[in-house]
């Protein structure tokens, strides 16, 4: 038995709460776990750690595919808190923070657009969900030597 036999739609609902039918979240739970075998390759990862790896992933998809009204988490309600930073020295000003909102928008590509992927992310050792749709932008300081 796979470790993608392990989760079912109920076991994906005990994270979030949606209205998609059984046959739509096994879809979305068969493209997570094939999404999640496609990083661990090479990896000895622990099975349990697989599979939570994969029911995230897929609560991820549900929440991607749904609407706010529709998918939403039973821990959390259906606003995200947006926490933006502004800082400024001298000239140089730098804003930066979280986009929170659930839709179905280009930049729900990345796990980190929903805390259920974000969850996935913290579950993988890898880091390889983590990189998802390339490396991450780089800072660096320049500095007048």
């Amino acid at each position: 038995m796979t470790f993608k036999a392990l989760i079912t739609p109920d076991y994906v609902r005990e994270v979030i709460n949606t209205s998609l039918e059984d046959v739509e979240i096994n879809g979305l739970i068969a493209a997570a776990a094939t999404l999640i075998k496609s990083k661990v390759v090479g990896h000895d990862i622990d099975p349990d750690v697989q599979v939570e790896m994969t029911r995230w992933t897929a609560a991820h998809f549900v929440a991607v595919k749904c609407s706010m009204t529709s998918a939403t988490s039973s821990a959390t309600s259906q606003t995200f808190t947006t926490s933006v930073t502004k800082e400024k020295v001298g000239d140089a000003s730098i804003e930066y923070g979280n986009s929170s909102t659930v839709s179905t928008s280009a930049s729900m590509r990345n796990l980190r657009s929903t805390m259920w992927g974000q969850t996935a992310i913290m579950f993988d050792p890898t880091g390889e969900l983590d990189n998802l749709g390339g490396k991450p932008p780089r800072i660096v300081a320049l500095t007048d030597v």
